[in-house]
């Protein structure tokens, strides 16, 4: 069974979730800047210090609006994990450091 983090709780994230679950996965850990979501982390850098993230997490999504995605996705892959980034992968053509990632179209 793999262990999700999703960065974004807002309206697709529930499709995520339910994704997840019918392959067996769990969401563990979420992300997100709006307090009222009630994430577990309001900021995406903070969480990627904690040890659950570091030791529990295996799959990070990505579900932010279209013009934080490359940012995300980069310091995603930096921490080693394998990521999903929800579509529209960037808004302009620099694809420069953005290998390895899985783009996904709910």
């Amino acid at each position: 069974m793999k262990n999700f983090c999703i960065i974004g709780c807002g309206f697709i994230f529930s499709r995520h979730c339910e994704s997840i679950k019918k392959i067996g996965g769990k969401v563990i850990l979420t992300i997100d800047n709006d307090p009222l979501k009630k994430a577990d982390f309001l900021d995406y850098h903070e969480a990627f210090e904690s040890e659950k993230f570091k030791n529990d997490v295996d799959v990070i999504v990505i579900c932010t609006p279209n013009g934080l995605h490359k940012q995300m996705v980069k310091d995603s892959l930096a921490t080693g994990k394998k990521v999903i980034c929800e579509k529209p992968l960037i808004v302009d053509d620099d694809f420069n450091g953005l290998e390895g990632v899985n783009v996904v179209l709910q």
